[in-house]
């Protein structure tokens, strides 16, 4: 709470400072974000394992759209499209 004080504009008066930063569930970024009346959110940098996880997504509904042109899948069992055409 006193980091906020500190950083809090002047001319806002100490109990909407308190009420603020309650509201924002003694968060003191979201608190200061809203004193200062800051709307632009900065955009998160990507971690490494959520860069993996994209890729792998990706090689995911590649392979998911590879199987759906050539395999069927009837309810009982999948076949593939060279099978259907004997």
């Amino acid at each position: 709470m006193d980091e906020v004080i500190a950083q809090a504009p002047a001319h806002i008066p100490l109990d909407d400072v308190k009420n603020i930063f309650e509201k924002h569930n003694h968060n003191v970024i979201d608190t200061l974000a809203e004193l200062w009346d800051i709307k632009e959110t900065v955009p998160k940098e990507k971690t490494k394992w959520e860069t993996i996880r994209d890729t792998c997504d990706t090689f995911d509904n590649e392979m998911s759209k590879c199987i759906k042109k050539t395999h069927v899948y009837d309810g009982s069992r999948i076949t593939t499209n060279i099978e259907l055409n004997k």
